[in-house]
């Protein structure tokens, strides 16, 4: 596994990923990059009282999840370039704002 891991994204899959690393052992430093400007919601599962009141997210999983797991959250702006760079990948935020990977996934 790569030392360094961004996932741009935190739906169910990044929240997915990120369980089965940290369960498996793994000390990567994660990075999880996210447009909107809340953590990840539960879109799928829709209920009246959801469709109620659409202005109350239905958040995978609870405040400090994402830190308690050791992962570094960036959220409301969009990556707007992957790129290749030296070892890995250069993720860049549509302000400016770029961070190096060894990995990348886009979940």
């Amino acid at each position: 596994m790569s030392d360094r891991l961004v996932v741009v994204g935190s739906g169910l899959a990044a929240v997915g990923l990120v369980t089965a690393l940290r369960a498996g052992g793994s000390t990567a430093s994660i990075t999880a990059w996210e447009a909107a400007a809340h953590p990840g919601e539960d879109r799928p599962p829709l209920s009246k009282g959801y469709l109620a009141d659409p202005a109350t997210p239905v958040e995978l999983q609870p405040d400090g999840w994402w830190e308690g797991h050791g992962v570094q959250r960036r959220h409301g702006v969009p990556v707007v370039a992957v790129e290749r760079g030296g070892d890995g990948f250069v993720v860049t935020d549509a302000d400016g704002r770029s961070e190096a990977a060894d990995t990348v996934v886009l979940a």
